[in-house]
């Protein structure tokens, strides 16, 4: 059954690192770094991993890079973010943020 524990990994602002996340970055900075980058080979690794294809089309839904047009599509999403936004997506889902921890009064 999928419940809230279970999906955690996979939505946004919950998301966990994990080796494919870091394998993910890995993969992404050779595309990038080739001159020859095929953006269909960038879609194809972020696409194996959910929470990074929601991140990416969430962004680019975003007024700032969609104007009025929605999109569902990862190609175009990964269009209109352009490829140093994609990194960044991947490499803040690689290395979150520390929450911060309550101190007691003790």
């Amino acid at each position: 059954m999928l419940d809230a524990d279970n999906f955690s990994g996979h939505y946004p602002g919950r998301h966990e690192s994990s080796p494919l996340d870091a394998l993910a970055l890995i993969q992404l900075r050779e595309l990038f770094s080739d001159a020859d980058h095929d953006i269909a080979r960038i879609v194809d690794v972020i696409r194996q991993h959910p929470s990074l294809t929601a991140e990416a089309i969430r962004r680019s839904n975003n007024v700032v890079f969609s104007g009025q047009e929605r999109t569902t599509d990862l190609h175009q999403a990964v269009n209109r973010l352009g490829f140093y936004e994609i990194y960044e997506i991947v490499s803040a889902a690689t290395h979150p943020e520390p929450q911060p921890t309550r101190l007691s009064r003790e």
